[in-house]
């Protein structure tokens, strides 16, 4: 069990990260490095779908990895859409914690309820940038 890595359309500008229940941070280095070496794939600016409804237990530390991990995304990474985190409000919390503490998070991570919601704010939200 742990992460995998996709790319969730056709035009490669969009990565999706499916959480299992599950996971290590060992797992989610590895997940970021694969975002990493994927994107390095292409030249234009490519998004995330980072999907944690099946989540169970979050590990511990989670705030000093969640900040580690974005601090690792790639230049070209644009925008984040985090679903399932009603299951998870320590996810929440820590989303809210990281926007506060880095105001330019604030419009680059948010919340979707669903995959059809995340992929469709994604692209409102790059069409809105170019």
């Amino acid at each position: 069990m742990g992460i995998t890595v996709t790319w969730d359309d056709e035009e490669q500008t969009m990565l999706y990260l499916h959480f299992e229940p599950e996971w290590m941070w060992d797992t989610y280095y590895t997940a970021i490095r694969q975002v990493e070496t994927l994107a390095g794939t292409v030249t234009h600016e490519v998004d995330l779908i980072v999907d944690v409804r099946d989540v169970g237990r979050v590990p511990g530390d989670y705030i000093l990895h969640a900040r580690r991990g974005l601090s690792l995304l790639p230049d070209n990474f644009g925008r984040a859409a985090l679903i399932g985190t009603g299951a998870q409000p320590l996810l929440s919390v820590t989303v809210d914690l990281l926007q506060r503490a880095f105001p330019v998070w604030k419009d680059r991570l948010f919340f979707a309820e669903s995959l059809p919601e995340a992929r469709a704010e994604l692209a409102r939200r790059r069409g809105s940038s170019e």
